[in-house]
């Protein structure tokens, strides 16, 4: 469906302007102000609606304005008041469509009434557009590859704690597996400096015993009276002394300082084993998270070659153009490092691609087009079988607009000479 008239009356800078287009390319030229950009805001306005309308659509000093847009199949006619604007639609038959605007919001599409807008978006709503365009579910599989990729994240950074711990626990090499009992060391310890301290005991008494012994034989000496009572004595010491003397000698002494070494080397093998088993436990849980790292990189190398595929089996709207999650491609190249004519190229396929019901474009910077690009819509909207209005700056193109009103070339050499009779 294309416009096949369209008629308007008092709106903005137009006073009366009829246009029949004929062709794949519409081009409205005229100088600044005379009221071309009203000519392609007017198709926004009667097919867009009043969110698209000015707050003030009417011409200066009239009180009534009116778009009349025709095509194959409907006429729709939108009039402006003081009050408001009111539309109305028909079909060729004349039956009037219901729920106007409604119908008129299913014909067209987001580049219909500024394909270049593709040129002016960021890299990622570049890459949106074009991946819904083509059928690519971007966001579940980037919300996949987030998960997965803060999964690894989380892993590698309880890897990277427990690493660090391996630090405070090195392995020990020959030391045996199971702890020394320091219990039973500090027992034997306790027992032989119970055993040494015995013995020193028993010679101390040697000692003294022997000390009475020849007290004894002092005294005898001395008190003889005493005699038989310090010889009775004397026998049950020399008796004991005997006793104490042959045990004296069958002691031996422990050695105290090699059970302390002992002690202390046992301590610390057992301080070794367990670095070894925490250390060895750490490792296992270390290595188990370095698996779940690795298959979470597996699922991230997948979920990229999945949607790798899908990008690369998409059918695009332009031979050469591509894109990943962060731009998209033309010709390998950024979409932003195109050229002018390259973008624009790209932005009208889009516009054809999604399809519209109204095959119709409106370009308003239309002066930035030069012939090779211009050629190049044109071809492009031929094979599309599309209709492309095009706003110029100076006295070119189909049809051009001088102070609101189409100028009558016929027969007049220039376009001054136009502009000079409709302004008399």
């Amino acid at each position: 469906m294309r416009v096949t008239r369209l008629a308007v009356h008092n709106v903005k800078r137009i006073k009366d302007v009829e246009i029949v287009p004929d062709g794949s390319l519409v081009i409205i030229g005229g100088k600044n102000g005379q009221g071309k950009s009203t000519g392609l805001d007017s198709i926004v306005y009667a097919i867009g609606g009043e969110r698209n309308i000015p707050t003030v659509p009417i011409r200066n000093g009239k009180s009534k304005a009116f778009i009349v847009l025709e095509t194959e199949e409907l006429v729709i006619k939108r009039t402006f008041t003081r009050a408001g604007s009111y539309l109305k639609v028909v079909d060729r038959n004349g039956v009037e469509v219901p729920s106007p605007q409604t119908a008129l919001d299913k014909l067209y599409s987001a580049y219909t009434f500024d394909p270049l807008a593709f040129t002016r978006m960021k890299s990622k709503e570049q890459v949106k557009v074009l991946a819904e365009l083509v059928g690519v579910d971007l966001e579940e599989s980037e919300a996949r590859r987030t998960d997965a990729f803060n999964d690894r994240r989380d892993l590698n950074r309880d890897i990277k704690k427990l690493e660090a711990t391996l630090v405070d626990f090195p392995h020990y090499l020959e030391v045996p597996d199971e702890p020394i009992d320091l219990d039973a060391l500090h027992a034997e310890q306790r027992r032989r400096e119970i055993n040494n301290a015995e013995n020193r005991k028993r010679e101390d008494e040697l000692k003294r015993t022997q000390e009475s012994f020849e007290q004894a034989n002092t005294e005898i000496a001395q008190l003889e009276q005493l005699l038989e009572q310090k010889k009775a004595h004397r026998d049950k010491l020399k008796e004991r002394g005997s006793l104490l003397w042959a045990q004296v000698q069958e002691q031996k002494d422990e050695d105290v300082d090699e059970l302390t070494e002992r002690i202390v080397e046992a301590a610390d093998v057992n301080r070794r084993i367990e670095s070894n088993e925490k250390r060895a436990k750490l490792e296992t849980e270390c290595g188990a998270l370095m698996l779940q790292a690795d298959e979470l990189t597996a699922q991230l190398k997948t979920i990229d070659e999945e949607r790798a595929l899908a990008i690369s089996k998409a059918n695009m709207p332009v031979a050469g153009l591509a894109f990943d999650e962060e731009s998209v491609l033309f010709g390998g190249v950024p979409f932003d490092q195109c050229s002018s004519a390259e973008q624009l190229r790209v932005s009208v396929a889009m516009g054809i691609a999604l399809n519209p019901e109204l095959r119709v474009m409106l370009i308003h910077d239309g002066s930035l087009l030069d012939e090779d690009s211009q050629r190049m819509i044109e071809e492009m909207a031929k094979a599309a079988d599309f209709q492309i209005w095009i706003e110029k700056v100076g006295n070119v193109g189909h049809f051009i607009l001088v102070d609101g009103q189409l100028a009558d070339l016929e027969g007049i050499e220039n376009v001054e000479e136009a502009e000079s009779e409709v302004m008399e």
